[in-house]
Parts: structure tokens; sequence; C-alpha cells
């Protein structure tokens, strides 16, 4: 998905839902350069440690990427906007996993869906 649909699946919630990712109810991060593609953004995991993350605390750290630099992994400046396509990856890691979907679930959470990315 790009960081412009990002935002707005993410509009479509209440800002205090917990949002996670679907594979082991990891929690969403930070976002950074890709290492795969460096002008293209990859979003942070961890495993869920008791912290949460919301809706409203992923939406503005995704609305303030827009029109942000980000520095590449290995060299480089690269500005990222709406039409910008945000992969699933910590800093250093490429694993050509997509984020195809937002979608609701029980208990007031937010299911990031995944993908590996076809060529």
């Amino acid at each position: 998905m790009k960081l412009g649909e990002i935002i707005r699946c993410l509009e479509n919630f209440e800002r205090g839902n917990t949002v996670r990712f679907d594979f082991c109810h990891f929690n969403p991060t930070v976002l950074a350069s890709s290492r795969g593609y460096y002008h293209q953004l990859a979003l942070g995991y961890e495993p869920p440690n008791g912290n949460t993350v919301t809706v409203g605390k992923l939406l503005d750290h995704c609305r303030s990427a827009v029109g942000k630099t980000f520095d590449g992994y290995k060299g480089g400046k690269y500005k990222m906007d709406l039409n910008t396509d945000v992969y699933v990856d910590n800093y250093g890691e490429w694993t050509e996993t997509c984020i195809v979907d937002i979608v609701p679930a029980p208990y007031r959470t937010v299911i990031i869906v995944t993908a590996q990315e076809e060529f």
C-alpha cells in the first residue's frame, strides 16, 4: 500500500483502537527508508511486549512522514509523499513483505494485513 492509502484507511477507525500486524500479534513501530528500495518506506515491528500502539499514534506517525526526507540505508536522501510504497521491515532488513490491507478485528483492534511481494 501507498502511504496515502494507509493514512486514508486508518482515518476510518477510532483513534483509540489498538493496531497490530497479522503475524504473531506484533506491534508496528517506526517508519524508515526501506532497505530494499531506499526511496520507499518500511514500517518496523516488535513483539507484543505489553505496549500497545493506537490508530491515532500510527496515523500521526504516518502523516508526519509526508514530505519528510529520510536517509537511505547506504546513503542518499529520499523525500516521501502520499504515493510512497510502504513495506514491513525493521531497519536494515529486507523481507519483501508488503502491506495489502488494514481491517477491523474484534475488541477495538485493527489488523495490518501483509503478504509477500510478487515480482
